[in-house]
C-alpha cells in the first residue's frame, strides 16, 4: 500500500487576532491544535531574529547601490538607507521594473511599521512584519492604484560567500591569506567575535600558515599547517560513533567549520577578513572559475562524464563547503532499523542513521514498487588506507572525504544506491530510477534546541533552576554551550552557559520602560528590536549563535521535561 505525506499545516488560513490581555498573536486554527499562541504564530516554533541575523538585510547602503543589484519583480531586501540618515528601509522591485522603497517606522511603543494601520498589530520585531506581508500578501502601494507584494527575499551574497570555498590550489592565493604580519596588524585587521585571517609564519623546517581568530576580546592562534598537509584536515565529531571525516585544504576546513558553526578549542569562525589588496584578484580568479565550471558542466551532460577540475565534488553543494555528519538535517543519530522505516514514507525518501546493533553507517531508503513498500538500508562505508567515503566501490574514484559529498552526488546525479543486477530482478518498467535518492527526510530532533517553550512564566522553563549554587552550576555545564536559567539574589532570572573552563552569567537585558526583553544589536544604527518572553530571548541567541560576554548558548540542560 503507497503512503503519502500529509504537509502540516503551519500558516493559518485567518489573519490573526489580538488578544488585548497580553498583546500576543492567537491564530484560531493554531489555538485549537496546540493550545497556544506565541509573538507572532507565522515562524511556528521558532523565535524571531534581530535585524542584523537576518539573511536578507544587507546593511548600509545607497538606493543607487540597491538598484545594481539585479532584483526581479517581487523580490525584496532590508537596509540601512545612507542617503536619509540610515533610515531602516523595505526594498523591493515591482513588476514594471522599478524599485519600490519604503521606510520601516517605530513608534513610541517600539513598534514597527510600514502603513499607519499596521500599528494596531503591534510587531515588536521587523522579522514578524515581514513575514506578515510575505503570507498573506499584504500590499506594498507604489502609489495611487499601483502596488506589488513582498514574494522572494534577496539574501545577503556577503553571507552566502562566508560559506563557499575559494577556487585555489594554494593557500597564498585566498583573498584572505596574508604575508607575514605582527601581532599588531592582526590585532587591527580582527575586531569582531569570529573574524579571522591567515598569516604566514616562519618555522624551523620552513614557513607555515596560521590561523588567527579573535574572540572575547582576544586573538588566538587557532591552528598551524603547511600548504599541501600530507594527511586530511579533520572535520569535528559529536561522538565515537561517527566516522572521521576531513578535507584536503586549509581554506575547505574554516569554511566547513563556519557553515557548521562549530566550536574549535573555545573559538566559533565567522568572518573570513579578506586582503584589499588581493580581493579584485581573487574575484576575478572566481569568475574565470565560474565560467570554466560552466563550461565543464556543459560537456559533462553531453558526455556523461563526471567533471575533472579541481574542487570538483564541491560543484555538488553549489561550492558550500561540506558540514560535519552530526550537523546534517538528515543524520538521525544512532537508532534502530525500525526506526529509520518509520521516518521513511514516499518515494524517493532517504536519511543516514548509525545501527544501533551494528554501530554501523546507513543510508535507509524507501521506494514503492508493483503494491509493495521497501525499505532498502545500504551501508556507507570508508576506507581505512585512504579516508574516502563510497557505498559501490566504484566510488572511491571520486574521493569523497565527507560523508555530506557521498550523499549529494547520489542525490544530484540519481545514481541508484543499488547494482543494476538487483533491480532487473524486480523487472520493473521504471528499473533504472528505481532506488534513487530524492527527499532528503529531516530528524525529529534536528532544530528543537530553538524551539520556543510556550510560557509566559520563566519559572515554568525547563532548563529553569531557580536559585541555585554556582558549585551545583559548574557541576550541570559540563560542554562548549550548555546553558541553564537561574535567579539572582533579587529573583532576577539570569543566564549561565559554559564555556571552556569558566562558566559565563549573562544578565538578560530586560527594558522596564517598554516591558519587553531587548534583541541585541551590531551597532548603533540599528533600530531597537524587543521580544515579550525571556525564552524567546534565549531561543533567538541559540538560533543566531550570538556570542555573550564570550560564550554562545548552544545546548539547554533541562530540570523538568520540556514542555510542547
Amino acid at each position: 500500500m503507497y503512503f503519502s505525506k500529509t504537509p502540516l499545516q503551519l500558516i493559518p488560513k485567518k489573519k490573526p487576532e489580538r488578544r488585548p490581555s497580553d498583546g500576543r498573536w492567537s491564530f484560531l486554527s493554531r489555538a485549537k491544535a496546540s493550545k497556544h499562541a506565541d509573538d507572532c504564530g507565522l515562524l511556528g516554533d521558532l523565535p524571531g531574529r534581530p535585524l542584523h541575523a537576518l539573511p536578507y538585510f544587507h546593511g548600509v547602503l545607497t538606493v543607487a547601490e540597491i538598484g545594481q543589484l539585479g532584483l526581479v519583480a517581487g523580490e525584496f531586501l532590508i537596509f540601512l538607507n545612507k542617503d536619509r540618515k540610515l533610515e531602516t528601509t523595505l526594498a523591493v522591485m515591482d513588476e514594471e521594473g522599478e524599485l519600490i522603497c519604503k521606510v520601516i517606522h517605530q513608534n513610541k511603543g517600539h513598534y514597527f511599521w510600514i502603513r499607519p494601520e499596521d500599528q494596531n498589530l503591534r510587531f515588536s520585531i521587523i522579522e514578524h512584519l515581514i513575514v506578515y506581508y510575505i503570507t498573506y500578501k499584504e500590499k506594498i502601494e507604489k502609489n495611487a492604484g499601483f502596488f506589488t507584494i513582498l514574494r522572494k527575499p534577496t539574501q545577503n551574497s556577503s553571507l552566502v560567500q562566508e560559506l563557499l570555498v575559494e577556487a585555489c590550489e594554494a593557500t597564498t592565493c585566498l583573498s584572505y591569506c596574508y604575508g607575514k604580519l605582527s601581532d599588531g596588524d592582526v590585532a587591527n585587521l580582527l575586531v569582531e567575535d569570529g573574524d579571522y585571517l591567515i598569516r604566514e609564519v616562519s618555522l624551523e623546517g620552513g614557513s607555515a600558515f596560521q590561523v588567527c581568530v579573535f574572540w572575547d576580546k582576544v586573538v588566538k592562534m587557532a591552528m598551524t599547517t603547511s600548504d599541501l598537509p600530507d594527511e586530511l584536515l579533520l572535520l569535528p565529531r559529536a561522538s565515537e560513533y561517527e566516522p572521521t571525516e576531513g578535507v584536503s585544504q586549509l581554506d575547505h576546513l574554516l569554511k566547513s567549520l563556519v557553515a557548521g558553526k562549530c566550536v574549535v578549542d573555545g573559538v566559533q569562525f565567522k568572518h573570513a577578513v579578506c586582503d584589499s589588496k588581493r580581493k579584485e584578484t581573487q574575484c576575478q580568479r572566481e569568475a574565470a572559475a565560474k565560467m570554466a565550471r560552466m563550461v565543464a558542466f556543459e560537456e559533462a551532460a553531453e558526455t556523461t562524464a563526471w567533471l575533472k577540475l579541481p574542487n570538483r565534488q564541491f560543484s555538488l553543494l553549489n561550492h558550500r563547503a561540506p558540514r560535519p555528519l552530526h550537523l546534517l538535517s538528515y543524520y538521525h543519530g544512532v537508532i534502530t532499523e525500525a526506526k529509520a522505516n518509520s521516518q521513511l514514507s514516499c518515494v524517493g525518501d532517504f536519511l543516514v542513521y548509525i545501527n544501533v546493533n551494528t554501530e554501523q553507517l546507513y543510508v535507509a531508503a524507501y521506494e514503492h514498487i508493483q503494491n509493495l513498500q521497501i525499505w532498502w538500508h545500504v551501508n556507507i562505508f570508508c576506507s581505512a588506507g585512504t579516508g574516502y567515503f563510497w557505498i559501490r566501490p566504484e566510488d572511491e574514484q571520486e574521493k569523497f572525504t565527507c560523508v555530506e559529498l557521498l550523499i549529494a552526488y547520489y542525490q544530484k546525479t540519481q545514481t541508484p544506491l543499488k547494482s543494476v543486477s538487483v533491480i532487473e530482478q524486480l523487472k520493473d518498467e521504471q528499473a533504472g530510477d528505481l532506488f534513487c535518492i530524492t527527499t532528503p527526510v529531516t530528524s525529529p530532533d534536528y532544530g528543537k534546541h530553538v524551539n520556543v517553550q510556550y510560557t509566559d512564566c520563566a519559572e515554568e522553563l525547563s532548563y529553569h533552576f531557580g536559585n541555585i549554587s554556582d558549585k551545583k552550576v559548574d557541576r550541570l555545564l559540563k560542554n562548549y554551550g550548555d546553558y541553564l536559567l537561574r535567579n539572582n539574589e533579587f529573583g532576577q532570572p539570569f543566564l549561565s552557559i559554559r564555556w571552556g573552563d569558566k562558566v559565563v552569567n549573562h544578565q538578560i537585558p530586560y527594558n522596564s520602560a517598554i516591558g519587553r526583553t531587548v534583541l541585541p544589536r551590531k551597532s548603533e544604527a540599528e533600530p531597537v528590536e524587543s521580544i515579550f518572553s525571556i525564552d524567546q530571548y534565549v531561543k533567538s541567541l541559540v538560533r543566531c549563535q550570538h556570542s555573550v560576554d564570550g560564550a554562545v548558548p548552544k545546548t539547554a540542560i533541562h530540570e523538568r521535561p520540556r514542555r510542547s
